[in-house]
């Protein structure tokens, strides 16, 4: 709770303080620092993710991994991650992304909050089928997870 709690005051911090420091960076057109700063949004989204199933990890005894659960793990994820991506692609497109965003920036904050832990639990599933070990697992996903993030952000 008390993570989620933390969440909640980044996001608000971001709201707060981060728009008017970004937008005099964006008018600059200095593109390096808002792929720096995207870059450092999605590291705390994955701290959080991260800590989140470490915590849950060792509340179960490192054996989280062990679950029938995460053997049809990776189909659940990667099918929610696309129907993630599928939606936010069509009410871009439409147009009510938009208009939602700009009456209620929280949205844009849920989709790319859901997009990256969806996208880490995927990636925990399926390092989970090749690996034993409950702290490796964690650790290659998350690395891996930010390696694939950072990497389709710097291709922009």
């Amino acid at each position: 709770m008390l993570s989620i709690i933390g969440l909640f005051a980044f996001f608000f911090s971001v709201e707060t303080i981060g728009s008017d420091l970004f937008t005099s960076f964006v008018s600059n057109n200095n593109s390096t620092f808002i792929q720096f700063s995207v870059g450092l949004l999605i590291l705390v989204l994955l701290g959080f993710s991260f800590f989140l199933t470490s915590f849950q990890n060792k509340k179960y005894e490192g054996n989280i991994f062990k679950s029938n659960f995460w053997r049809s793990a990776p189909f659940i994820f990667v099918i929610a991650e696309t129907l993630l991506i599928v939606l936010f692609i069509v009410f871009g497109v439409t147009g009510d992304l938009f208009v939602w965003v700009e009456n209620q920036r929280w949205i844009i904050y849920l989709f790319m909050t859901s997009f990256i832990l969806i996208l880490y639990l995927a990636v925990v599933s399926i390092v989970a089928r090749f690996n034993e070990s409950s702290q490796s697992i964690l650790k290659v996903s998350f690395y891996g997870s930010f390696l694939f993030l950072i990497i389709s952000i710097l291709m922009m």
